[in-house]
């Protein structure tokens, strides 16, 4: 038996909308000042097909039994929350060798990718706690894809903190080896980190509007009764 229609459309509209949302990214990484506006537009694209899709897939998803709820202590979530914990620690380390370490120029620069791991961090612990699908189904793989890129921009930009945190007043020669040496790895990681942001706001986004959706269906379908 072939997949439902619906839910091929859903996955269509879903990877549709994170193409979209690359595209975006490539252009404000690669792209001149004058492809800002379709920076924007392949954004705004994205959001908007990842919204349809997962409705879509929620809502086909509601009309199926659901063989167990989804339990929150899985060895899954729990790995999830340990790395979590994990990129946590490296922000605290982050900030105080930036608050400690660091001088002139150099601050700023490891203040600033200190803000834009914060970022990831956030997203990474807000959808984690918000999106719960059910185990084994397309949206936990959709999941597991956006808390992975989440979690590497958090490493990445937190580990080029540290690196930037190495370098003299005037934020060109190495003053701290040990610190320096780590820049060069978290580089490799900046990319991710630019599309971890968009990523993660979308998919929060997503989240809440078929969340507000299907508690709108859910009253209309059981409208409360009136007292007696």
């Amino acid at each position: 038996m072939g997949d439902d229609p619906t839910a091929m459309k859903g996955r269509a509209l879903i990877l549709g909308g994170f193409g979209s949302v690359a595209v975006a990214v490539g252009l404000l990484v690669f792209g001149s000042a004058s492809a800002a506006i379709f920076t924007f537009a392949f954004l705004g694209l994205g959001a908007v097909l990842l919204l349809v899709g997962l409705a879509q897939t929620r809502e086909r998803e509601g009309r199926e039994p659901r063989r167990r709820a989804p339990s929150p202590d899985s060895r899954r979530d729990r790995a999830i929350w340990i790395g979590g914990a994990v990129l946590a620690g490296l922000a605290a380390a982050a900030a105080v060798v930036a608050a400690t370490v660091a001088v002139g120029d150099a601050t700023g620069h490891a203040v600033g990718h200190l803000a834009v791991g914060l970022a990831c961090l956030i997203l990474f612990v807000g959808v984690a706690a918000a999106w719960h699908p059910t185990p084994g189904s397309g949206k936990a793989s959709i999941r597991g894809m956006v808390l992975l890129v989440l979690g590497v921009g958090a490493f990445g930009s937190f580990i080029e903190s540290l690196g930037g945190a190495g370098y003299d007043a005037a934020n060109i020669e190495r003053r701290v080896e040990s610190l320096t040496a780590l820049h060069g790895i978290g580089v490799l990681f900046g990319p991710v980190a630019l599309l971890a942001i968009p990523l993660g706001l979308v998919t929060l986004l997503a989240v809440g509007f078929t969340a507000a959706v299907a508690k709108v269906r859910h009253s209309e379908s059981f409208p409360t009764s009136p007292p007696g």
